[in-house]
């Protein structure tokens, strides 16, 4: 009868890429709040742009709530890893699809399959915390979650409210970052 395999603790790579994984749901909504006007101002032919602008700040949200229970369901059928890749690489080209293509559909379309990647993101990224880490050091990655949160939130807005400036879509290329993060 063979050994059973040693149990692979975690440690602060893992944690570290755990804390920047969970801010790729904060970029969802907070890249986008200095673009509203601009999205407005660039769809103002579009019927009823004053309600469907904002609706773009929300739908990953709505995205969130409705596929989060399917989410937690198949992260524990399929694996954590294979899933937290094939979603980040989803809101990833769900977020930079509206830099490429310059129609309202294809905006709130992208920011649908973000949605569902962050759905997918949030759920993975709290159960690699729970699986990886006891108590006392979950409690240490989720601090510097809550710390770290502020300033790249801060940083965010600055750098989205700058790049809004050049053009309204040109925020949307924060979402690249996605893809960075999936390759670690």
């Amino acid at each position: 009868m063979a050994a059973p395999l040693p149990i692979r603790q975690a440690g602060t790579i893992q944690g570290i890429v755990i804390v920047i994984i969970s801010f790729l749901p904060l970029i969802a909504i907070v890249a986008l709040m200095p673009v509203v006007p601009a999205i407005r101002n660039n769809f103002r032919d579009i019927p009823y742009i004053d309600t469907l602008a904002p609706l773009v700040l929300a739908a990953p949200g709505l995205c969130v709530a409705l596929f989060s229970p399917f989410a937690g369901y198949l992260t524990d059928k399929l694996g954590r890893r294979k899933l937290l890749i094939i979603f980040s690489m989803l809101y990833g080209i769900g977020g930079c699809m509206p830099f490429f293509i310059e129609e309202f559909p294809a905006l709130l379309g992208g920011r649908f399959l973000l949605g569902i990647g962050e759905a997918f993101i949030l759920t993975v990224a709290n159960t690699l915390l729970g699986d990886y880490f006891e108590e006392k050091a979950r409690a240490k990655w989720l601090m510097w979650q809550g710390i770290a949160g502020p300033v790249i939130g801060t940083a965010l807005l600055s750098g989205s409210g700058y790049l809004s400036t050049i053009g309204w879509n040109y925020p949307f290329l924060v979402y690249a970052i996605a893809f960075v993060i999936s390759g670690l």
